[in-house]
């Protein structure tokens, strides 16, 4: 069984001296390698970012991105570079291709790349993902949810928090749709995983411009035509998490992640 999937893998890498084009390493949870999917199913690359203390490069190739040479490589601000690709249309990916992720920057700098992908049919995949029309009719409460979150101890891996460590606002037997989010500090990414998103990463920039990620994956959606709103159960809230990465090891963070509460009685 196969359902659709929105991913961020990520990783950190301190710019070797020179500075020259680093391999970013995929940190714990991610993986820089195109998941298995059939050849003929709509794989795509939606969007790179970085976080970085200086200005910078992220460079993404392999032998099946043009141009072969460069691959496609992108100049980055100071801090976080977020919203770095266009589209639709977007890059088009192959499935088990070895994504090739460098940045380049200051020297010893530690810089974070992440790299967000769709899969229109992901074998094992059962992450419920919405389009904002979908939801529209059916939502009785929209509210924040706080928790109090931290990347991981290793710069660039995934620092999970449960859901209800500050407060547990789910209603029984409620869906509720992640609209998306607002982050207190800069982080590298963030978002939520757990059961109802096949323990895979879902999440964005973690900008501290609320105006860029307040309806995250509402607005995402709406720009590129795929659902992207994820969904999870209050029966499973016990294991879904934020999920944090950043390109310093164990950043507290305050997330209030943006949740449509679903009416009694809906089913996705």
């Amino acid at each position: 069984m196969a359902s659709g999937a929105l991913i961020v893998d990520a990783g950190a890498v301190a710019v070797a001296a020179g500075p020259v084009l680093t391999p970013v390493p995929a940190g714990a949870g991610s993986t820089f390698t195109i998941r298995n999917a059939a050849l003929n199913s709509q794989v795509n690359l939606i969007d790179l970012w970085t976080k970085g203390a200086a200005v910078g490069r992220i460079q993404v190739s392999s032998p099946n991105l043009v141009p072969v040479a460069n691959g496609i490589r992108i100049q980055t601000p100071t801090g976080l570079a977020d919203f770095l690709l266009g589209g639709p249309p977007f890059q088009s990916l192959i499935p088990q291709d070895n994504i090739s992720v460098q940045v380049d920057g200051t020297a010893a700098d530690v810089y974070a790349a992440c790299m967000q992908s769709y899969y229109a049919q992901l074998p094992g995949g059962q992450m419920t993902l919405h389009m904002p029309g979908d939801i529209l009719g059916q939502t009785e409460f929209v509210f924040g949810w706080p928790v109090a979150a931290a990347a991981a101890a290793t710069a660039g891996a995934q620092g999970a928090t449960a859901i209800t460590t500050t407060v547990d606002s789910s209603t029984a037997n409620r869906w509720y749709g992640v609209l998306g989010y607002v982050v207190d500090t800069t982080v590298a990414a963030v978002g939520i995983a757990g059961v109802d998103t096949s323990q895979l990463f879902i999440g964005g920039p973690g900008d501290t411009a609320s105006n860029h990620t307040r309806n995250y994956f509402a607005d995402l959606s709406m720009r590129s035509g795929l659902p992207c709103i994820p969904m999870f159960n209050a029966a499973n809230k016990g294991s879904t998490n934020v999920v944090v990465v950043d390109n310093a090891a164990n950043t507290a963070v305050n997330v209030t992640l943006i949740l449509a509460q679903m009416q009694l009685g809906y089913t996705p």
